[in-house]
């Protein structure tokens, strides 16, 4: 796992968010260095056939899409797609790329919150 991880943290966080934050930039990729190679080969052969765009018209629940503003993994427009293919769907950005749970948690844990309180 150890080229992949090398590769990732520039697709999950701003060259800024590895500059502030070097050590939870650092425990993260750690993480995916832990994962075995079968997983995560296994995983990716899911998601290369996981496409449900023709299904999101179904999904009645409401649906909060997060996304990093400079996102290059799912990208804003994508998240963007899917809040408005779904019944009740809503798209955010925030600042950060893949990961912008940790990389703008106040805002992510605001908008979650929000959310979960206007849909509970």
């Amino acid at each position: 796992m150890g080229p992949v991880a090398d590769a990732t943290a520039d697709r999950w966080f701003t060259p800024a968010f590895v500059d502030a934050q070097p050590a939870t930039v650092a425990r993260t990729i750690d993480g995916l260095r832990q994962i075995p190679v079968e997983g995560y080969a296994g995983c990716c052969h899911a998601l290369i056939s996981a496409d449900f765009r023709a299904k999101l018209g179904a999904v009645a629940l409401p649906v909060l899409a997060v996304a990093g503003h400079d996102d290059p993994v799912t990208t804003p427009a994508d998240l963007q797609d899917i809040a408005q293919s779904v019944v009740d769907g809503r798209c955010i950005e925030i600042d950060g790329r893949h990961i912008c749970n940790l990389e703008s948690a106040d805002a992510f844990n605001g908008a979650l919150a929000a959310f979960l309180l206007q849909n509970r």
